[in-house]
């Protein structure tokens, strides 16, 4: 039995591939919840001649996170890759990314998200995967986009206020242009 209030992350550690970044060591999470955002332990077995620092990949699927939990970055500080799916996930900003400044997947479909803010990629300028589909995207802030010269794949579909894809840079930046003219802006800090 786990204290009251902690957050674990229950770990199966293994090399995988990734979009566009290839094979990486993960941790493929099971998270373990009681009420609380923080993360306070990472439990698994690592695979031989790795450790915490050796993960550059995380996976949480089919969890009820709803915020962006806090203090992954004490376990995993080299992190390139992020993955939330299907897993209620409501808001997520700046702020939360701001430890992962080297990330370049970004991978948070079918979830609850209602909006983009405008700086929500101003401290991961190298992200060159994003997917957000089916979310309830409403909104987008004013060139929330604008930093993200090395995007290549921007997954956009099933949201209210656009849906598309985009596989290459020329597609993304159509993409961007589309989200930009459909999705009403923020003109105040909002989170996504």
């Amino acid at each position: 039995m786990f204290p009251i209030n902690t957050l674990i992350f229950n770990c199966t550690f293994s090399a995988s591939g990734w979009i566009l970044i290839g094979n990486v060591y993960q941790c493929q999470s099971t998270p373990i919840f009681s009420g609380k955002d923080v993360l306070e332990d990472v439990q698994g077995t690592h695979l031989e001649g790795n450790g915490d620092a050796d993960v550059k990949a995380l996976a949480f699927n089919e969890q009820n996170v709803r915020k962006f939990p806090q203090g992954i970055e004490n376990f995993f500080p080299n992190l390139i890759a992020l993955r939330c799916a299907n897993s209620g996930l409501i808001e997520i900003s700046a702020e939360d990314l701001k430890p992962f400044s080297g990330l370049r997947v970004l991978w948070l479909p079918y979830n609850k998200l209602i909006s983009i803010d405008s700086d929500l990629f101003k401290y991961t300028p190298r992200l060159q995967v994003i997917n957000v589909a089916v979310n309830k995207i409403e909104s987008v802030g004013t060139e929330a986009f604008a930093v993200l010269d090395d995007l290549s794949y921007f997954s956009f579909f099933y949201n209210p206020c656009f849906n598309g894809e985009a596989v290459n840079r020329a597609g993304v930046l159509e993409l961007i242009a589309n989200i930009e003219s459909n999705c009403s802006h923020l003109s105040v800090k909002k989170i996504l």
